[in-house]
């Protein structure tokens, strides 16, 4: 992935995760609030939802980058494959040890995920820490 595409792939995620803390504030009615005690906490929140679901989704794609779910995958590949006469998984994959070295070159990347989840979780953090200093 070049640099522009990178950039571009962090940027799309940063704005899916500001959509999901709108949301969430939209739903808690953070403007409704006549407090700053409960604004803050709203804030806390609703950035903690993003957090959850971008560090969720990059542990299932690192947990899936180093092989549980491959073997998992080609097990089932291979035994639909028997229950197939148009698949050409066996003849592909003579062995396990032949799909991983052709998956090992294969790894999805995360980080464009993990980044914004963390940033998310850091203003979460923050925001509840000013939550616990005014209250």
């Amino acid at each position: 992935m070049n640099k522009k595409q990178n950039v571009k792939t962090y940027i799309i995620s940063l704005v899916i995760g500001l959509l999901i803390f709108g949301g969430a504030c939209f739903q808690l009615e953070l403007f409704k609030q006549t407090t700053l005690l409960a604004r803050v906490k709203i804030l806390s929140d609703a950035f903690f939802l993003p957090a959850v679901i971008y560090c969720g989704i990059s542990g299932l794609v690192y947990v899936s980058n180093n092989g549980f779910f491959r073997m998992l995958s080609f097990g089932t590949k291979r035994m639909l494959s028997h229950l197939s006469k148009t698949s050409t998984f066996r003849e592909e994959y003579k062995d396990y040890f032949e799909y991983y070295q052709d998956k090992e070159g294969h790894k999805a990347s995360f980080g464009f995920i993990l980044f914004p989840g963390l940033a998310f979780l850091l203003l979460s953090i923050i925001f509840m820490l000013i939550h616990s200093y005014l209250y």
